[in-house]
């Protein structure tokens, strides 16, 4: 929620499904001709072989092309995404439990809603990038982690035209926005799961105080999506609603490549007693493409297990190649063929083959 949490109007939507296929098709065609401008950039600036002096220089002039396209068709990517994320109504939602409620303060949508890339820079071909996986949100990730729990659901920031891409979105009418948030953690915490991210602000206080009244605690996940200069603040200001307080925020070395902003989580036991896993330390499992999803299914297994939901599990370890294998080449060629022969039959119909 808001800091006040004083508005809670619907937005006026402008989704629009045809510009979102057409934004996430065109995504999808530039990413390889990104990748292809980064590989000949590889291939110009490595050492050795009869090169020319200025190699090196054009090597530098086609990763930046290559960065710039590549960067653009995720823009184009997320943006269409964005038009074909679902929108519903707190009837819908209600009607077809268990789901999973996620409630937030509205500034950490901007910042959960980035694609920040967690791998080396020289995979940027190869399977950190450019795949689907790769390109999904941090929000995104928490919605396929806790999928077993149910589809995922929160309220919408009020006024916003498109919704952003994770969590199905609803919006609620002012004065009836704590009614609603009510029967939502009612229904999730008896045969779901609520989700809720650490941060400021009195609305987020009476929502923790709620949820600590009519959810149960194995059912309830604090999300911490700050470092521990902001985490401290938010304990002492919050601890006093829970039975047993919440956890200090654990020391340990911090993994230098980890780049997302959601730090780890907190579950409690059904007597109260908070565990905090963090997920920025060099003993969390996990990978780096899918980082939030892998960090929440391993660190709170217990989670699943306890509630008798399917633990989803994921691949910790997978391949990292700077250079195409023999697989991609054949995909990449046919990627590349595509907007090719697309961009050409229209030349040619223009033309009328002159």
């Amino acid at each position: 929620m808001d800091e006040m949490g004083a508005v809670r109007t619907p937005g006026r939507q402008r989704q629009s499904r045809t510009l979102g296929t057409l934004m996430a098709l065109t995504g999808w065609l530039l990413l390889p001709i990104g990748a292809l401008f980064e590989v000949m950039c590889f291939g110009a600036m490595r050492p050795g072989g009869q090169k020319p002096p200025w190699s090196p220089l054009v090597g530098g002039v086609l990763g930046l092309i290559g960065l710039g396209v590549v960067l653009g068709a995720r823009y184009l990517l997320r943006q269409g995404k964005r038009h074909l994320s679902p929108v519903t109504t707190l009837t819908e939602v209600l009607r077809d439990p268990p789901f999973v409620l996620y409630l937030r303060t509205f500034t950490d949508d901007p910042r959960l809603a980035a694609v920040t890339p967690q791998a080396n820079l020289r995979s940027t071909f190869g399977d950190e990038h450019n795949t689907a996986q790769s390109l999904r949100t941090e929000e995104e990730q928490l919605q396929v982690a806790v999928r077993p729990f149910g589809s995922m659901v929160t309220v919408g920031r009020p006024g916003e035209q498109l919704p952003p891409v994770g969590a199905r979105r609803l919006y609620l009418e002012d004065g009836q926005w704590q009614q609603g948030v009510l029967q939502l953690m009612a229904e999730a915490g008896e045969s779901g799961l609520v989700l809720m991210g650490a941060g400021p602000g009195a609305a987020l206080q009476w929502e923790l105080a709620q949820a600590v009244a009519l959810v149960p605690p194995q059912r309830l996940v604090l999300v911490v999506p700050m470092e521990a200069e902001a985490y401290e603040p938010f304990r002492r200001q919050a601890g006093a609603l829970f039975p047993a307080s919440l956890p200090d925020y654990p020391a340990a070395p911090r993994l230098r490549k980890y780049a997302a902003k959601i730090k780890g989580a907190v579950y409690f036991d059904p007597d109260w007693t908070p565990h905090f896993v963090r997920f920025d330390t060099p003993g969390s499992p996990g990978n780096f493409q899918r980082v939030i999803e892998s960090r929440f299914v391993y660190g709170l297994r217990p989670v699943y297990e306890r509630l008798s939901v399917p633990w989803p599990g994921v691949r910790l370890r997978l391949p990292v190649h700077a250079h195409p294998t023999r697989r991609q080449v054949p995909l990449f060629i046919a990627m590349l063929a595509v907007p090719i022969v697309v961009f050409g039959s229209l030349i040619w119909s223009i033309t009328g083959g002159l």
